[in-house]
């Protein structure tokens, strides 16, 4: 919860300059691969499914579906990853872990031009 939080925080704070969608980038999907995968409990299994449209400049947000415990697929769950622009390093990682933090990751997604339905021809498996 406490996560959820700063990510309010963080969100408020991030600059809601104006920003033309463009395509995500090779070394914008290695950053955040590399900041989501620190998050999971199995990296090596992370599949990605992303948004084939940049909506911001500091906030990304997409899917991952990795491995549990058990060593079983959990099913493609919603992440926003936040970039420090002065630093150029990852300021926030948010990872679905409940159905309140869908509701929060999609809101704050979809306030920025991301749509995470993840049937949406827009997104696509990596």
């Amino acid at each position: 919860m406490r996560v959820l939080l700063a990510a309010l925080a963080l969100f408020a704070i991030a600059a809601d300059e104006p920003f033309q969608p463009r395509p995500i980038t090779d070394a914008e999907k290695a950053m955040i691969r590399q900041a989501v995968k620190k998050k999971l409990i199995d990296p090596g299994s992370a599949q990605f499914r992303w948004n084939t449209r940049v909506s911001h400049s500091v906030v990304y947000c997409g899917f991952v579906n990795s491995k549990n415990r058990m060593g079983g697929y959990v099913g493609f769950t919603a992440y926003e990853v936040m970039v420090d622009r002065q630093t150029n390093s990852i300021a926030l990682v948010d990872l679905q872990e409940d159905d309140g933090d869908l509701y929060v990751i999609t809101k704050m997604c979809g306030e920025r031009g991301y749509n995470l339905d993840p049937s949406d021809p827009t997104t696509v498996d990596d």
